[in-house]
C-alpha cells in the first residue's frame, strides 16, 4: 500500500472451522504493530480496531459442530490510513447474520456467545434490574443441551467484551440498553402458549409476560395481544379494505414470538456495527485502505436450508472473484500484453453464480421471490409454489427432487430442503410487533425499529435474498478495486483436533479451492507484474543510468528505463519480459532481490549522510574548541580590549595619534601606580593621602604634568599624581620637607561636577577638565585616551568631550583663559609656554592600530615526522605533517648563542611560539629607516642562504645569517630535501631604528602592514653546522697572533671562496590552476607559478616546494606535465672584508670611540668575491656579542689588552642597545 499507493484487500476463505477468524485477528494485530503511531489519537484508533474483535465475536459467533468459535455473520473490515501509513479510522460492513440461531440450534450447538457470557458473569445490579439468572433457566440457550464448552471461559470473555465497549466509547447508558435487549430476547423464549378447542392460543405464563412488559416498557395487555393475535388488512383494487384481528394457533404464536426475538436481536446487532463505525469514523481524509474479509465458510449439513444457501452463494462469489483476478485475468493479461504463454484449463464457477442470482431466465432467488409474491399469506402454499417453479430451471449444475433441490457447488454437491424457505426469505416483522416496539418508552428500542419498512407503503419490501445478493455484488465491486491477497485456510480434520491430519479431506479442499490450477499458472507464468511507470518509480534507484543522488534522470520512455534497470542489475533475461504496458518478473526470488538491492541503496545513502554529518559535527566541535581556547586565552584581557575600543570611538577621527600608539593593542589597566594594590608602598602612601573611603574604587592613577599656579607668576606645568575613583578626581603633589618624602593633596573634584572635557586635535596629551564653581584642571597625561575612557565609562558618557585648537578654562581666580595649541615641527615633544602648547605633526586620526603582538612564551620544540605514502592504497593521499616553524627572534637568539659557545651540535629546528620583542611591527619601516633588501634564493638544493643587508649599515656584518636548511624528516625519501627560506630579520629592522638621522619618512600604514605580513610568514631557521665554523675559527685564532701587526684589518679574515652550490636536478612544473588545500600536509597552488617537484607518488600526488620554501603535497593534474626549463646559475656569493675607516655612513663602530683604541669596523662590499659565509661566521665568533662579553674565556684571546679592548667594545655596544631599547619602550608605552 505504501510502496505503490494502492488499496489492498485480504480475502480469507475456507471451510467452517478452518481458521478464518483467527487469521483475520492475526492480520489486524500485525497491521497495528507495524503501522505508525505518531500521536495518541492514532494509537486510540488502533486500540478501537482491535477491540472490535471480542465485541463482534461475542454477538456474532457461536459454537457449532465443526467450530467452537464459528462466525455466523460476514464481516468486511476496512482500515483507513493516511499517507504516512498511520491508521486514521475504520469501517465495518456486516453480511447475513444467522438470526435463526437466536431461537433454535442443532443439538450440541450453542446460541451466540453473548447469552452465555451474560448469564454466567453479569454483575449483580444487571441481574437485579433485568432478572438475569443461570443459563439453564432460559429455553433459547439451553434447548440444544450445550451450555459449557471446553477451552471457552465465558466469564473472562464477558469482561473482555465490557472492556471493548469502553474502548470503543459506548456509554454506560448504551451498555445498559444492550443488556436490556439481551434480557428481552432471553425472556421471550420462556413465554409459552396453550391452545383451546377453537385452535386459538393464549399465554400460559402471564408472569413472564408481565416482566417482559417491564423490560419493553410497554403495556401488558398490548404485549399479550401482540403475542396471541395478528392484524390483517384486506385490500380491494389497490385500496385499503377491512382490518381484522386474527387469533393465532399455538404453532403460529410460537413462530410469531420467535420472529419478534430474531427481529430484536438482528436490529441490535446492526446498531452495534453502526455504533462501532461511528467511533471509528475517520475525522479527516485518508489516502488508502486495507480491507480484511472474514466471512462464513462453505457449509454442508444433513439438513440445509435458506441460511446455508445464502452462505454457499457468497462463497461461490468469492471463488468467482478469485478466478477472475487470478486464473482468468492472469491468462487474459498475458494475451493482452503479448507475453509468450501456454494456456491452462481451469473450472470457472460463474455458471453456478448465475444459477442462483440471475433474473432472466429466473434463477433460484428470483423463483423464490415470485413464490413469496403469489402466495405470501400462506407459507406452506408459498413453499409448494417454489417447488413447482424450481422444476422449470434447466442446468447441468442443478437438480430438483420433490421437496429438495441439489446444486453442484465448487466445493461439492449440496441438497437444500424447500420447507420454510419462502417464509425465511420474506424476513418481515409482523405489524403488531412493529407497533409494539415503536410504542415502547425505551428510546433505544424505538430507535432500532424506527428505520423499518413503513407498513403503509405499497412498495414490496426487499426479501432476504435480495439483500444478500445486493450486499455480495457490492462486496465484489469493492474487492475488484483493490489489490487482492488471498488466504486459503485448510481444515485438517472434522474432529477439531490439533494433532490429526485427514489426507483425503485436505486433498479435497485443495482441489475445490482451485489451488492446483493456481500453482500451475504461477509456475508457468510470472509472479510479479507492474506497469512500466510504477516499476520505474519503484526501482529507478538501482541503475546509475536512471538516477543520480536519488533523483530520476532518465530521458527516455518508461519501457526503455525498465529494460535498462534489468540490465544494470544483472537480472537474467529469462527472468523478465516486457509487455505492451507492464513489466513481468517470473520468480518471486527475483523481486525479492530487487527489493533487497533497493533497501541496500537507502542504507548506503544513510551511511553516507551519517558520515557527512559526523564530519560536520567533528568540524563544528573542533571550531568550538578553537573558539573556546581563544576565549580562555583572552577572557582576562577582553574587558581591557573592549575599553580600548570604546576609547578609540571617543576620539575617533578627531585627534591625531602618536606613532608609538599604533604599535600594538595596548590594554587599559588603569591603576598604574598601584594605589588600589595592597602590596605597593607608594600606592599605599597615595591611598592614605587621598583618604580613600571603603566604598571608593580606584579607576585610574598615573604621573601627570599639572598646570599649577604660582605666586605673582604665570602657571607652570609641575609633576603631580592623578588618582581617579568612581566618585572623585584627586591631584596629589610630591614634596620633600626636612629631608623626608611627603605627598600632599592639592585638588579634589567630584566627577559629577565636571561640566566638560577638552583636548586638542593634535598628538599632544593635554586635557582640560572644566569643573563647576572651581578652577579647571589643566594637565598633560601620557595616557590621555585611557583617562578619558575611564571617566566616560564611570559617568555613562554624560560629560561632553570637545576637540579644538583653543580650549577655554578657568584659572585660580576663576577668570576665563584660553589654552592655544599650534604645530611646530622643531619640537619632538609638546612644549608648554605662556598658555600655548607647541606640538609636532602626528599620525593621521584614522590610523588603525596594529594587531596584538604575540606573547613571549617559550615552548619546547615539537617533533613531528612525515609518514611515507602507502603504495597499496591508490585512492588515499599520503599524509604529511608540517614541521614547527620558529619566530625570527628565536632564530637569531639561537644562532647568536651557537656562535658564542662554538658547540658542535646537530642541526635543530626551533619552535615558532616565541614572540618577538618588537611588539609585532617593523620599526625601521615605521620610523623611516631604509628597508632591508632581500636576496631570494631560487635554487632549492642550496644549503646556504644569504640575506643581503646592504642598505642597513648598522647590521652590516653583524646580523647576516647563513640560510637554514629544512630539518630532516623521518622518511628516507625526503631525507636530503631541505627547504630554504629568505626573509629579512626582524631584529635587524628593530636595531636599524638607531640610525634616525639617516632615515627617510615612509608611509606608516603601509609599512606596518608590510611588516605584519613578513612576521606572519612561516620560516624555519637552524644554525649552521658548527664543525665548519669551529675549524675556521681555530685557523683564524692561530694566525691572529702573528699577523695582526703586519696585515691590515681589511685582510684579517680572508678565506678561500666557498664551493659553488650543487646543481638542482629536480624538475620544475608550472601550475595551471589555483588549488586550495583540503587537508593538512597539502600546499596551495597559484596559477602560472613554478613549483619544484621532489617526489612523485603513484596515486597522483606530488611533493613539491614553491619559491618561498613552502612544501607540501599537491595534485599532479593541476600542474603542466611538461617540466619548465632549468633556471640560470646563482650569482657569485657576496664577500665581507674588514675596514679600518674611522667613521662611515654604513659602518658600525665597535670600539670605545677613542682614536688610539683598537677599533674594527666590518662593512659589506657587494663587489668583492673573496670572502664567504664561513668568514662571516668566523668574524662573528670573534666579535664579542652583547651581554656575553664577560663570559668569554681568556684563552680565546692572546693578550689581556685585547680582552680589555673587547670588554670596552662590548660594553659600549650593549649600552647603546640598552639606551635604544629604553627609548623604544618609553615611546611605545603610549
Amino acid at each position: 500500500m505504501i510502496s505503490y499507493k494502492e488499496n489492498q484487500c485480504v480475502i480469507i476463505s475456507g471451510e467452517s472451522g478452518a481458521g478464518k477468524t483467527e487469521a483475520a485477528k492475526r492480520i489486524l494485530e500485525y497491521i497495528s504493530a507495524v503501522s505508525g503511531a505518531s500521536s495518541s489519537s492514532i494509537q486510540k484508533v488502533k486500540d478501537m480496531v482491535l477491540a472490535t474483535n471480542p465485541l463482534l465475536e461475542s454477538f456474532g459467533n457461536a459454537k457449532t459442530l465443526r467450530n467452537n468459535n464459528s462466525s455466523r455473520f460476514g464481516k468486511y473490515l476496512e482500515v483507513q490510513f493516511n499517507y504516512a501509513g498511520e491508521p486514521m479510522g475504520a469501517k465495518i460492513t456486516n453480511y447475513l447474520l444467522e438470526k435463526i440461531r437466536v431461537v433454535s440450534q442443532i443439538k450440541n450447538e450453542r446460541n451466540f456467545h453473548i447469552f452465555y457470557q451474560l448469564t454466567k458473569a453479569a454483575p449483580q445490579h444487571y441481574r437485579d434490574m433485568f432478572g438475569i439468572s443461570n443459563p439453564g433457566d432460559y429455553a433459547y440457550i439451553s434447548a440444544a443441551g450445550c451450555i459449557d464448552v471446553q477451552n471457552i471461559d465465558d466469564s473472562k470473555d464477558y469482561r473482555e467484551v465490557i472492556d471493548a465497549m469502553n474502548v470503543i466509547g459506548l456509554s454506560q447508558e448504551e451498555q445498559t440498553d444492550l443488556h436490556r435487549m439481551l434480557a428481552i430476547v432471553l425472556w421471550l423464549g420462556n413465554v409459552n402458549f396453550t391452545e383451546n378447542d377453537a385452535s386459538e392460543s393464549s399465554v400460559s405464563t402471564p408472569q413472564v409476560v408481565e416482566f417482559l412488559a417491564y423490560l419493553f416498557e410497554a403495556n401488558v395487555e398490548f404485549l399479550t395481544q401482540a403475542l396471541e393475535t395478528r392484524t390483517i388488512e384486506t385490500q380491494r383494487g389497490g385500496r385499503r379494505g377491512s382490518v381484522y384481528k386474527v387469533p393465532l394457533n399455538r404453532a403460529q404464536a410460537i413462530a410469531a414470538r420467535d420472529g419478534l426475538a430474531m427481529a430484536i436481536y438482528s436490529r441490535m446487532f446492526d446498531w452495534i456495527v453502526g455504533r462501532v463505525n461511528l467511533s471509528l469514523e475517520t475525522k479527516g481524509s485518508f489516502a488508502n485502505d486495507i480491507g480484511i474479509l472474514d466471512i462464513y465458510g462453505f457449509e454442508i449439513f444433513d439438513n440445509n436450508s435458506f441460511e446455508q444457501l445464502c452462505i454457499n452463494y457468497v462463497n461461490e462469489k468469492l471463488q468467482q472473484i478469485f478466478i477472475e483476478l487470478t486464473l482468468k485475468a492472469e491468462q487474459d493479461e498475458y494475451v493482452r500484453e503479448q507475453i509468450e504463454w501456454t494456456p491452462i484449463e481451469y473450472f470457472n464457477n460463474k455458471v453456478v453464480c448465475d444459477l442462483i442470482e440471475i433474473r432472466r431466465p429466473p434463477g433460484i432467488f428470483a423463483t423464490m421471490n415470485d413464490a413469496v409474491a403469489t402466495a405470501h399469506a400462506d407459507p406452506v402454499a408459498a413453499d409448494n409454489a417454489l417447488q413447482q417453479r424450481l422444476g422449470s430451471i434447466s442446468s447441468e449444475y442443478f437438480e430438483s427432487r420433490n421437496a429438495t433441490f441439489t446444486i453442484k457447488h465448487y466445493a461439492g454437491n449440496v441438497s437444500y430442503n424447500i420447507f420454510g424457505m419462502t417464509d425465511k426469505n420474506k424476513d418481515q416483522v409482523f405489524r403488531d410487533h412493529l407497533e409494539l416496539c415503536v410504542s415502547s418508552k425505551n428510546r433505544f428500542l424505538v430507535n432500532t425499529f424506527a428505520a423499518s419498512q413503513d407498513p403503509d407503503s405499497k412498495k414490496r419490501p426487499p426479501t432476504a435474498s435480495d439483500v444478500i445478493k445486493t450486499s455480495a455484488n457490492d462486496l465484489m465491486v469493492k474487492l475488484a478495486k483493490c489489490q487482492p491477497s488471498y488466504i486459503r485456510t485448510i481444515k485438517p480434520n472434522e474432529n477439531k483436533s490439533a494433532t490429526e491430519f485427514d489426507e483425503r479431506r485436505v486433498l479435497h479442499q485443495v482441489k475445490y479451492l482451485g489451488l492446483c490450477e493456481n500453482i500451475r499458472i504461477r509456475r508457468a507464468g510470472f509472479a510479479y507484474r507492474q506497469t512500466f511507470e510504477k516499476f520505474v518509480e519503484r526501482f529507478y534507484l538501482l541503475s546509475s543510468s536512471t538516477s543520480y543522488a536519488g533523483e530520476y534522470t532518465w530521458r527516455g520512455d518508461a519501457k526503455s528505463a525498465c529494460a535498462q534497470i534489468f540490465r544494470d542489475t544483472n537480472i537474467d533475461r529469462s527472468e523478465w519480459q516486457l509487455g505492451s504496458t507492464k513489466a513481468f518478473i517470473r520468480h518471486p526470488e527475483t523481486l525479492w532481490a530487487l527489493e533487497n538491492m533497493r533497501e541496500r541503496y537507502w542504507y548506503n545513502m544513510a551511511v553516507r549522510i551519517q558520515k557527512a554529518w559526523r564530519r560536520y559535527v567533528a568540524y563544528k566541535n573542533e571550531c568550538a574548541r578553537k573558539i573556546q581556547n581563544a576565549y580562555r586565552r583572552n577572557k582576562n584581557t577582553m574587558k581591557y580590549v573592549q575599553m580600548r575600543e570604546y576609547g578609540n570611538r571617543i576620539l575617533a577621527n578627531r585627534k591625531e595619534r602618536r606613532r608609538y600608539s599604533l604599535i600594538s593593542m595596548r590594554t587599559f589597566f588603569g591603576d598604574y601606580l598601584g594605589v588600589g594594590s595592597p602590596t605597593s608602598e607608594q600606592g599605599s602612601i597615595t591611598k592614605s593621602t587621598i583618604r580613600l573611603q571603603p566604598g571608593d574604587r580606584i579607576i585610574f592613577s598615573s604621573q601627570i604634568e599639572f598646570l599649577a599656579a604660582r605666586q605673582l607668576r604665570s602657571a607652570k606645568p609641575a609633576n603631580r599624581i592623578l588618582v581617579v575613583t568612581n566618585q572623585y578626581m584627586f591631584v596629589v603633589a610630591q614634596v620633600v620637607e626636612r629631608g623626608l618624602y611627603k605627598q600632599v593633596l592639592e585638588h579634589t573634584a567630584a566627577l559629577v561636577s565636571i561640566s566638560s572635557i577638552g583636548t586638542s586635535p593634535f598628538q599632544d596629551g593635554w586635557v582640560v577638565f572644566n569643573i563647576e564653581r572651581q578652577p579647571s584642571f589643566v594637565l598633560q597625561c601620557d595616557f590621555k585616551t585611557e583617562l578619558l575612557t575611564h571617566i566616560c565609562t564611570v559617568t555613562n558618557a554624560r560629560i561632553p568631550v570637545t576637540v579644538a585648537q583653543q580650549l577655554d578654562y578657568f584659572n585660580k581666580k576663576m577668570k576665563s583663559s584660553k589654552l592655544v595649541f599650534s604645530k611646530n615641527e622643531a619640537f619632538k615633544n609638546e612644549v608648554y609656554k605662556s598658555k600655548s602648547v607647541s606640538v609636532a605633526t602626528g599620525m593621521p586620526p584614522d590610523s588603525p592600530s596594529n594587531p596584538p603582538a604575540r606573547r613571549n612564551v617559550k615552548q619546547k620544540p615539537e617533533k613531528k615526522t612525515y609518514t611515507a605514502p602507502a603504495t597499496n592504497r591508490q585512492s588515499q593521499k599520503p599524509a604529511f605533517t608540517s614541521m614547527p616553524q620558529p619566530s625570527v627572534q628565536t632564530q637569531i637568539q639561537t644562532q647568536t648563542q651557537s656562535y658564542s659557545s662554538q658547540a658542535s651540535q646537530p642541526m635543530l629546528s626551533m619552535n615558532n611560539n616565541t614572540a618577538n620583542n618588537n611588539m609585532g611591527i617593523n620599526q625601521s619601516s615605521q620610523f623611516g629607516a631604509y628597508q632591508n633588501q632581500q636576496n631570494p634564493i631560487t635554487n632549492a638544493n642550496n644549503f646556504n642562504q644569504t640575506a643581503s643587508n646592504a642598505n642597513n649599515p648598522r647590521l652590516n656584518g653583524l646580523s647576516t645569517q647563513p640560510a637554514a636548511a629544512r630539518p630532516n624528516v623521518s622518511s628516507n625519501q625526503f631525507k636530503s630535501q631541505l627547504q630554504p627560506q629568505a626573509q629579512t630579520n626582524t631584529l635587524q629592522q628593530k636595531e636599524s631604528t638607531t640610525s634616525r638621522p639617516f632615515s627617510k619618512p615612509n608611509n606608516p600604514v603601509s609599512n606596518i602592514q608590510t611588516t605584519i605580513a613578513q612576521e606572519n610568514t612561516n620560516n624555519i631557521y637552524t644554525r649552521p653546522a658548527a664543525n665548519q665554523y669551529k675549524n675556521n675559527l681555530k685557523s683564524t685564532l692561530a694566525n691572529k697572533q702573528n699577523e695582526k701587526q703586519q696585515q691590515p684589518i681589511a685582510n684579517k679574515y680572508q678565506r678561500q671562496p666557498a664551493p659553488p652550490p650543487p646543481v638542482n636536478t629536480n624538475p620544475v612544473h608550472v601550475a595551471l590552476y589555483d588549488y586550495v588545500p583540503q587537508n593538512s600536509g597539502e600546499m596551495a597552488l597559484e596559477n602560472n607559478t613554478k613549483y619544484e617537484i621532489t617526489s612523485k607518488d603513484p596515486n597522483g600526488w606530488w611533493f613539491g616546494k614553491n619559491s618561498r620554501g613552502e612544501s607540501g603535497w599537491i595534485p599532479s593534474n593541476y600542474l603542466d606535465p611538461t617540466p619548465a626549463p632549468a633556471q640560470a646559475a646563482l650569482p657569485a656569493r657576496p664577500q665581507f672584508q674588514a675596514s679600518s675607516v674611522a667613521s662611515s655612513k654604513y659602518g658600525v663602530d665597535s670600539g670605545s670611540g677613542s682614536a688610539n683604541s683598537d677599533t674594527t669596523r666590518v662593512s659589506f662590499n657587494p663587489s668583492s668575491n673573496e670572502n664567504s659565509m664561513a668568514q662571516l661566521a668566523a668574524a662573528l665568533a670573534e666579535w664579542p656579542m652583547p651581554g656575553n662579553s664577560q663570559k668569554l674565556s681568556q684563552n680565546q684571546y692572546s693578550s689581556g689588552n685585547k680582552q680589555q679592548g673587547s670588554y670596552k667594545q662590548s660594553n659600549m655596544l650593549a649600552n647603546a642597545r640598552n639606551t635604544n631599547d629604553d627609548s623604544d619602550d618609553e615611546e611605545a608605552w603610549d
